[in-house]
């Protein structure tokens, strides 16, 4: 489950919550994109991509059923079977 808030007024800033089976993360620290630079500036040298093909096409099947959520008044979409519906599997 993902949720996603944005805040139109107050103090910018951004962080995330994580939470596992063996506990709960939240990181709320200012952070620059040096790592992210870094990231791409060894995939550009390499051509080898730092996270697995299935990691990110599984961030973006996320992305793509929140959006159908929304499309349909924010009924739960479970993402396996968007996966499966849609010619892929995790």
């Amino acid at each position: 489950t993902g949720v996603v808030y944005g805040h139109r007024n107050g103090k910018p800033g951004y962080g995330v919550t994580l939470f596992g089976t063996t506990g709960i993360v939240d990181d709320r620290e200012e952070r620059d994109y040096l790592g992210l630079t870094r990231q791409i500036l060894q995939f550009l040298q390499t051509g080898k991509a730092p996270i697995p093909i299935e990691e990110t096409l599984e961030i973006l099947a996320f992305m793509e059923a929140a959006d159908e959520s929304k499309r349909q008044g924010g009924v739960p979409v479970d993402l396996k079977a968007f996966i499966a519906r849609h010619g892929g599997s995790l």
